[in-house]
């Protein structure tokens, strides 16, 4: 059988400018469409190579993250908590202050609807808006093309529909993208096991050290260590029975 070295170059290639093209293209992806993304590329510039494996793919995101950190741009890891998946997310990590000022004046109209938007979701008791709020939002825009924004937001998951699509809230690339802000403005909560926000109820919570883990995070955990004896909460410093956990 080929070895890893056989799919996956050492040094930057057309394999990687074909994965960074497309994630700059679709901004997001599933685990499965980044495997398809990246045996497409493997397929094409290596015939004859075994298939990928996610350890393959994710080598391969690690030298193109190297590659455009520089521009200020990362692939991310994110847990989708809406649909239980983890997504692959394009985001702008950080903007110079000059960057910040200049986008601010040429985006003023369709920065300030995102974030009116997002900080009505924010406010509300649900963390979402109806979908009648978000309509009056467009029309009290200044922006001319508010509809057609707001209806790429949604390809672009900065936001989705929920509740039979009569509700809308953020989307995983809102939260990957904003994650500071949201974390400062609004405080919240981030997952104790992978560090992402803590947006929706999915969650369990630890009564003794009150420590926040995904769902999806706790439950691998204990697939993990839940059979060993003594398993204790995920938090390294608590060790309040796993048990009290998942009550």
């Amino acid at each position: 059988m080929a070895g890893p070295s056989e799919t996956v170059a050492t040094t930057y290639n057309n394999t990687h400018r074909y994965v960074a093209r497309a994630m700059l293209s679709k901004q997001l992806a599933t685990e499965e469409e980044l495997l398809c993304i990246v045996q497409e590329a493997c397929t094409h510039y290596s015939p004859g190579s075994r298939s990928v494996c996610l350890s393959d793919a994710l080598a391969i995101v690690n030298e193109v993250n190297n590659r455009i950190d520089q521009h200020g741009y990362s692939i991310v890891k994110r847990l989708d908590e809406q649909k239980g998946v983890e997504m692959f997310v394009l985001i702008c990590k950080s903007l110079t202050e000059e960057q910040k000022k200049f986008e601010e004046k040429i985006r003023e109209a369709e920065t300030k609807l995102l974030y009116n938007i997002l900080d009505a979701i924010m406010q509300s008791d649900h963390r979402r808006v109806t979908v009648d709020y978000l309509q009056k939002a467009e029309g009290s825009s200044r922006l001319r093309t508010a509809n057609s924004v707001v209806q790429q937001w949604f390809k672009q998951e900065w936001f989705i529909y929920c509740e039979d699509r009569s509700f809308i809230t953020l989307g995983v690339r809102a939260l990957a993208e904003l994650e500071r802000y949201l974390v400062a403005e609004y405080r919240l909560n981030t997952c104790t096991l992978c560090n992402f926000i803590v947006f929706t109820n999915l969650h369990k919570c630890c009564p003794v050290c009150q420590n926040m883990f995904h769902n999806r995070c706790f439950q691998s955990y204990v697939e993990t260590v839940g059979k060993l004896p003594g398993s204790s909460c995920p938090f390294s410093e608590c060790t309040a029975p796993l048990s009290q956990c998942t009550e």
